[in-house]
């Protein structure tokens, strides 16, 4: 199911209005189907679906529907760990889940994103652990696309790791994977990132063609804001700082208005570094506290501790 980009808050809406009908009627299940949609089409604007999903969720299970409440629960899931929910709040979801859920399905994102949120704290080993049995359950299960969907979860991990060559190889895996099966959807932004880990290893022949891939693929805000950092990183190892900066800027902008804090964190800290290599460092201070900030609201520490010592690098070099 993919609409339109410019189409989800306003389909979102759509569904809203006819969910006082559905209450009327005390349609239990319809009420659970229309707040997933909600859920969805929140999440995929960029803002936050997990009171809907909530929502859905109840409804789901007066309506004793064990598939509905596991399709809310798994997009409750990812959001939990996409979203703005603290890193702690989300943490505890993922092993609530983990105790009481009869679905292999849950289960199994539960451990993907659990294996994501525990790396936000370094927990690096655990991670990988959590996040690999998830996926091995999904491909036991035959969801094949999901299992490569997962891989952005996967890349997360070793990114904060500062293991691109492990990122690289998860994408490319699940690069081949979702165009062996005709997917675009999950594809585009996974061959995005897909470019920007080879950028970032200043290999800018072998990123774009996965950047012209994800283009091509879906585009969407999260798409076109990975592209434009890819392209920064390109710009930057070059040493073409003014064209690098723009990209960077565009990276921000495309997800400015979306409620998804480690990736607006990250598209402002590489737009600070660009800045910092300008020798913009007042600028360059000030943008690394933008991204400070929403990293400690993910609870995100390992990116937050890494910012926080580069502001005080960048203090001190400016003050010698």
């Amino acid at each position: 199911m993919w609409l339109e980009e410019q189409s989800y808050s306003d389909s979102a809406e759509t569904v809203r209005e006819g969910i006082p009908v559905l209450e009327r009627h005390g349609d239990d299940l319809g009420l659970a189907r229309a707040w997933f949609l909600v859920g969805l089409f929140s999440f995929w604007d960029g803002t936050s679906g997990d009171e809907a999903f909530d929502r859905g969720l109840v409804y789901a299970r007066r309506a004793h529907s064990g598939r509905d409440e596991a399709q809310i629960l798994t997009w409750l899931l990812i959001s939990s760990w996409f979203g703005p929910t603290p890193a702690s709040t989300a943490l505890a979801r993922c092993r609530n889940v983990l105790e009481e859920t009869s679905s292999r399905q849950v289960e199994a994102i539960a451990r993907v994103e659990q294996g994501a949120l525990l790396a936000l704290s370094g927990r690096f080993d655990e991670a990988r652990r959590s996040s690999q049995e998830g996926v091995a359950m999904l491909r036991e299960l035959g969801l094949q696309i999901l299992a490569a969907g997962m891989s952005q979860e996967r890349c997360d991990i070793e990114l904060l790791a500062r293991d691109l060559p492990a990122a690289e190889a998860v994408l490319r895996e699940a690069c081949n994977a979702l165009q062996e099966l005709g997917e675009k959807g999950f594809l585009s932004l996974r061959a995005a990132l897909l470019g920007l880990c080879l950028a970032l290893q200043d290999r800018p022949d072998d990123a774009e063609p996965f950047l012209q891939l994800a283009l091509e693929a879906w585009q969407d805000w999260s798409t076109r804001s990975c592209v434009h950092r890819a392209r920064a990183a390109t710009l930057l190892s070059q040493g073409s700082l003014g064209e690098a900066e723009d990209h960077a800027r565009q990276a921000v902008a495309e997800i400015a208005d979306r409620d998804n804090p480690n990736y607006k964190g990250d598209a402002l800290a590489q737009l600070a570094d660009v800045l910092r290599a300008a020798g913009k460092h007042d600028e360059a201070i000030l943008v690394y506290s933008e991204a400070l900030a929403l990293y400690e609201q993910k609870e995100n520490l390992v990116a937050a501790e890494r910012v926080s010592r580069t502001i005080a690098s960048v203090r001190a070099g400016t003050a010698t």
